[in-house]
């Protein structure tokens, strides 16, 4: 299920812009570069995991004693401990993207655990 597309889990180099892509490419909804900001940067990789594994979580079938839901769900809540270590520094663009992303992950494992019968 995760492999047929040769992903599994996200290698941390293929969340990293292109090489062609510009060094100072706009962070999200417009921010300030991912590049000048470590704390966006850092979050914009694990959203980067997270959408993989969306899509991995709408294709699942199964029930909650099943692997593959163990495993979605393991690396769903990997990721939220990934944000915790993200330092905001005071910076609200950083907190506020930070929470997006939480919340998006608690959603993922909220429709993970309505599809498990």
């Amino acid at each position: 299920m995760y492999n047929k597309t040769g992903r599994g889990e996200p290698n941390p180099s293929q969340c990293d812009p292109p090489p062609s892509a510009p060094a100072q490419a706009p962070g999200p909804a417009g921010l300030q570069p991912l590049s000048d900001n470590p704390g966006l940067a850092k979050v914009h990789q694990i959203m980067s995991r997270v959408l993989l594994l969306q899509e991995d979580v709408d294709e699942f079938v199964g029930k909650k004693t099943d692997k593959s839901y163990r495993y979605l769900e393991e690396l769903l809540t990997k990721e939220l401990l990934d944000l915790d270590s993200v330092e905001t520094q005071g910076q609200e663009n950083v907190r506020q993207y930070r929470r997006e992303a939480v919340q998006r992950i608690q959603a993922t494992l909220d429709q993970l655990e309505k599809k498990a019968f």
